[in-house]
C-alpha cells in the first residue's frame, strides 16, 4: 500500500488502477477476517469500504 496507494506514495494510481488496488487490498483484508470466522467483522469492514469508496467518489476526493 504504501508504494502505490498511500498519498506520498513512490509510484502513485490514479483512476481504475487505483480502484483496482484498493478492491484487492481492503477486498483481501474482509475476506481474510471472514475466513478467520469473524464474519461479522469481515462484512462490517467490507461495507465501510463501500460506503467510503462512494462518498470519496460523490464528494469528489
Amino acid at each position: 500500500w504504501g508504494l502505490f496507494g498511500a498519498p506520498k506514495a513512490v509510484w502513485h494510481l490514479d483512476g481504475p488502477w487505483r480502484l483496482i488496488l484498493e478492491v484487492v487490498f481492503f477486498g483481501s483484508a474482509a475476506v481474510a477476517l471472514f475466513a478467520a470466522g469473524q464474519r461479522v467483522l469481515g462484512v462490517a469492514f467490507a461495507l465501510v469500504f463501500v460506503l467510503n469508496s462512494v462518498l470519496t467518489y460523490v464528494l469528489g476526493q
